[in-house]
């Protein structure tokens, strides 16, 4: 059985659709709370998974525990890694690999339109919460774009992603959050109507996880 390491930020921002699709594919998923000191010191993984969660990755604001990871994400990268990074964990992940993390002009939050552009340039809607965005690493190819901030997601080589969007919240997660953060939060509570673009944003999570699992379960 393949094995991913999960590193979690927030009590409330579990792993989601990222379980289902572990469970579908025979995955096993060890979590860790990166906020609570919690990081994998041992090998034995073969891809690691970075979630989101309401930090800053680079400035005054970021906390202590963060610049630790940032430490042990780099040791990762220079072992050459697969690295999936999610929000936070793709601004992470971009922030280690060279890229600009800055504020955004217009802070994106709930669902939001991106364009797929190595799927046929078509369209979704997915979940987003970030005042921050990623510049393209060197060598990065863009995966998705937005009309607020254009770099969604990227790509450097089969084995390094990082999405801005958070393909992997579910209905309760969304709940969650919306409990925790109460009118800070701009995330839309789930509703029938809502149940076709959860769909569609897990299928296609599904697929990306397919294609890059592909990178390191040979």
């Amino acid at each position: 059985m393949k094995k991913i390491a999960c590193i979690q930020h927030l009590a409330e921002e579990g792993p989601g659709a990222l379980a289902d699709w572990g469970l579908r594919r025979d995955v096993s998923i060890e979590l860790f709370r990166g906020d609570l000191g919690q990081l994998p010191t041992r090998g034995g993984y073969d891809a690691y998974v970075l979630l989101g969660g309401p930090y800053n990755v680079v400035g005054a604001d970021c906390p202590p525990w963060l610049e630790q990871e940032k430490v042990w994400l780099g040791n990762l990268l220079r072992q050459d890694k697969p690295v999936l990074g999610i929000c936070l964990g793709g601004q992470l992940l971009a922030d280690q690999l060279g890229a600009q993390i800055a504020l955004i002009d217009h802070p994106e939050g709930g669902w939001c339109e991106v364009e797929l552009i190595e799927d046929g340039g078509h369209t979704m809607q997915v979940l987003q919460w970030h005042e921050h965005g990623f510049s393209l690493p060197a060598g990065a190819r863009r995966l998705a774009s937005g009309s607020d901030w254009e770099n969604q997601a990227y790509s450097v080589g089969d084995a390094m992603i990082g999405l801005q969007f958070h393909p992997e919240w579910t209905p309760q997660i969304v709940n969650a959050l919306n409990r925790r953060f109460a009118a800070e939060s701009p995330l839309p509570m789930p509703s029938n109507a809502d149940e076709a673009s959860y769909a569609r944003m897990h299928q296609w999570f599904f697929g990306l996880l397919d294609r890059w699992s592909e990178s390191w379960s040979k």
